[in-house]
């Protein structure tokens, strides 16, 4: 599942000006609705058969509930199994080790 929450760098809070392709900060739930497609047809693996799919994919409440409750930003992701948080990302030296998140994937599978 990917819940897809408000802008880390939205040109009108905390622009970077080296990306190519800037939001503002979702006003509504169709700014979002429309940053997720443009995510998503930038990033086709998320909405391929290898990937989460459609029906995978949610958008956080314009008052950012699940960012709010999960503390997401400015970058988290997150394990969620069995109705609990099986994994949080957490940054070392300003990067989100991949590693992390694979073993703890395997340690799920592996249960």
């Amino acid at each position: 599942m990917l819940v897809y929450i408000m802008e880390a760098h939205a040109t009108d809070e905390w622009p970077i000006l080296d990306t190519e392709t800037t939001f503002t900060q979702h006003k509504t739930l169709e700014e979002r609705r429309r940053a997720v497609e443009f995510t998503c047809d930038s990033y086709p693996i998320l909405e391929s058969s290898e990937g989460f799919g459609e029906d995978h994919i949610f958008l956080d409440t314009i008052d950012n509930h699940f960012n709010t409750n999960f503390s997401s930003w400015p970058l988290r992701y997150w394990i969620l199994h069995g109705g609990h948080v099986a994994f949080k990302a957490m940054p070392r030296e300003a990067q989100y080790p991949l590693c992390d998140l694979e073993a703890a994937l395997e340690d799920i599978v592996s249960v």
